[in-house]
């Protein structure tokens, strides 16, 4: 009852256990989601910090030489017949200056003023600033487009999608961003005089040279090294911010200006996780650079005298603004036309942020599993694979853990069987020998025929008494490792009929037939004692479990081509029940019907079999019904003659070796 008991408090003991823990699987199921969206919410979070850093990188580098270069009043000295020597100066000038402040000089590979004649193509000047002068060059094929435009402009005819107005100041027109070159550029027209409509296109009247500066970059360093190094400096800062990037045009996004190495551009452009416009004038030096202009007292506004009337401007003739004499105002002409360049230079950096903001650059981005939620699913799957991984492996634990008791619960039980058996065993030939001494010396008995018939009942209790301890010696070996085989060619058929022979008293007294089968010569590599003690105690099984008079066949041959010596013992006894046929050769287990019958044993006869059957590469199996009785069959690894005589060889060798070392 306490057995029984004890066997349900860990039954319910182990359930509880495996109950908790498939309520720590859901938690841990719902706590990963959970993180996995807070971990999502982290990484976009991080990778926009991240281009919002790479945008403040960039941008700072092309604010800079925006505010640099343009700069220079280019339209003011366009109408000045010795313009070269205004523009070098002020070059020269605009060049040390970005030179002493730029991050990285290697930007810029070189300047280009671009000239337009009356009647003529416009004329390309590229910039030496080591001997500070204009060079003549032919225009390069990937300036062709913008030459066109330049030229356009210069004869007043331009298409409306290149034109681009900043509040009500000049027009800006087209290709601030030259992505071929790549480069910045910018055309500066003022409002026309007189216009002619025609189907997309806005005509002007000519007003004269304009100047264009081009800002050319050197695309292999910007490309290869510059933005490769901003995206590794800021895209990888950490250990999860494996992304690839593409940089593409502003006005065609299919356009690739860089990418990581091994992108799919198509893949990122078409699904990007996250996309930034680069190009985007800084605010804050704008607004320093306007607050500066603001405080030199030649560009302050005068305030407005409510005394004094407002001069009315003056209209030309034609309709137009009135000479610029005449517009000069109370400052004088100079003041006036310091306000001017200031006003002109304030608007025309505006419209070029205006510009940039809509044809600078963009920079995508993607996660390299694939996308940001798909790095996040994975790591989930693989967080929750491990998770619940453990778990599984602490609940199969638990049952393992819950077997492993009930069986060292069974395994002591059969022990202290075995104990019991054991002890019964040997008290019964323990009582014969004591009982039969003590009559020998009280003189109980005293006729020769009396004598000897005591003899014999001590000298069969003595064996029975010594097979026991011998066999639980060789059990107790075998299980231990300690047991020490000595292997040798045996021929089978003689080991089983010497085997036989010794079982001799114990057939006899049953009155059991011996149905001996023996083929000729049957070899296999074994230890004598042990395959002895085997068949020894499948003999003893099998008179003990017959009915006195009974038939026990033993037979021996060799199967499936001389490969297999097999050795069956068979009788006609009880049987043994289906159930019980997979425990036979368990230790100390006894089936139901012996201990009914209280046929004495201790339960280790055939797990002893088993174990010498197994150390000499063999295998046994039993064959039982109930009423009519049991086969049991050893098959062993046989040899041939010639492997039989290498073996003795070997054997005789070895001898001889041992006997010189003596």
């Amino acid at each position: 009852m306490i057995r029984r008991f004890s066997s349900y408090l860990s039954l319910v003991y182990v359930s509880a256990l495996l109950v908790l823990v498939a309520v720590l699987a859901v938690l841990q199921y719902r706590w990963t989601g959970e993180a996995s969206i807070a971990e999502q919410e982290r990484m976009r979070q991080g990778l926009q910090d991240s281009l919002s850093y790479f945008q403040r990188s960039f941008d700072r580098e092309m604010t800079r030489i925006v505010l640099t270069y343009w700069r220079i009043p280019l339209q003011t000295y366009a109408q000045q017949p010795d313009w070269q020597p205004l523009v070098i100066h002020d070059l020269s000038e605009a060049y040390q200056r970005w030179r002493t402040g730029a991050a990285d000089t290697r930007l810029i590979q070189r300047l280009l003023i671009g000239k337009n004649q009356d009647g003529l193509t416009p004329r390309l000047y590229s910039f030496n600033p080591g001997r500070g002068r204009l060079e003549s060059i032919p225009w390069p094929a990937n300036l062709n487009s913008f030459r066109r435009l330049f030229h356009l402009q210069y004869q007043g005819e331009l298409p409306r999608e290149e034109s681009r107005r900043s509040g009500g100041g000049p027009r800006l027109m087209g290709n601030w961003v030259i992505d071929e070159v790549p480069a910045l550029a910018g055309i500066l027209a003022i409002e026309p005089i007189e216009r002619r409509e025609r189907p997309g296109f806005e005509s002007r009247r000519p007003a004269g040279v304009r100047l264009c500066l081009i800002v050319c970059l050197d695309p292999d360093y910007v490309f290869r090294e510059w933005v490769p190094a901003l995206a590794t400096r800021y895209l990888s800062r950490n250990a999860d911010s494996g992304y690839d990037f593409v940089m593409t045009s502003g006005r065609n996004p299919e356009l690739v200006l860089t990418s990581s190495p091994g992108t799919n551009a198509p893949g990122i452009v078409a699904q990007p996780d996250a996309a930034v416009r680069l190009m985007r004038l800084e605010d804050e030096e704008l607004g320093i650079m306007r607050e500066v202009q603001e405080r030199r007292p030649e560009f302050r506004r005068e305030e407005p005298d409510p005394g004094r009337q407002t001069p009315i401007r003056r209209r030309s003739p034609g309709g137009g603004p009135a000479p610029r004499e005449e517009r000069a105002g109370a400052g004088g002409p100079e003041l006036s036309r310091a306000r001017e360049q200031a006003i002109f230079q304030r608007q025309q950096l505006q419209g070029a942020a205006e510009i940039l903001a809509h044809q600078g650059w963009q920079l995508l981005v993607k996660h390299r599993s694939g996308s940001l939620d798909a790095a996040v699913a994975s790591t989930r799957f693989w967080n929750l694979a491990l998770s619940l991984g453990i778990l599984l492996l602490l609940a199969v634990s638990l049952v393992v853990l819950a077997f492993s008791v009930r069986r060292a619960q069974r395994l002591a039980k059969q022990q202290m069987e075995f104990v019991a058996g054991v002890s019964h065993e040997l008290r019964t030939p323990i009582a014969v020998i004591c009982s039969s001494a003590e009559n020998l010396a009280d003189g109980v008995i005293t006729t020769n025929p009396q004598v000897t018939r005591y003899g014999q009942y001590i000298l069969r209790e003595g064996r029975r008494l010594g097979a026991l301890v011998e066999q639980t010696l060789e059990f107790a070996g075998i299980g231990s490792g300690s047991r020490r085989f000595s292997m040798r060619p045996l021929d089978l058929s003689r080991l089983t009929r010497e085997t036989v022979e010794a079982f001799g008293t114990q057939i006899r007294e049953k009155n059991i037939q011996i149905d001996l089968s023996l083929s000729d010569t049957v070899l296999t590599n074994g230890d004598y004692a042990s395959l002895s003690c085997a068949i020894g105690n499948l003999l003893s099984n099998a008179v003990k479990y017959s009915p006195p008079g009974a038939t026990v066949r033993v037979a021996v041959e060799s199967t499936r081509g001389g490969e297999i010596a097999l050795i069956t013992v068979s009788d006609n006894g009880m049987g043994i029940e289906p159930a019980e046929l997979g425990k036979v050769f368990e230790p100390f287990f006894r089936g139901g019907n012996a201990a009914r019958a209280q046929i004495r044993g201790a339960g280790i006869g055939l797990s002893l079999v088993k174990k010498i059957v197994e150390a000499h590469h063999g295998t046994i199996s039993v064959n039982s019904k109930m009423g009519e009785g049991s086969v049991f069959a050893l098959a062993f690894p046989s040899l041939s003659r010639s492997e039989e005589e290498d073996k003795q060889q070997h054997a005789a060798s070895a001898s001889q070796d041992s006997d010189c070392r003596g």
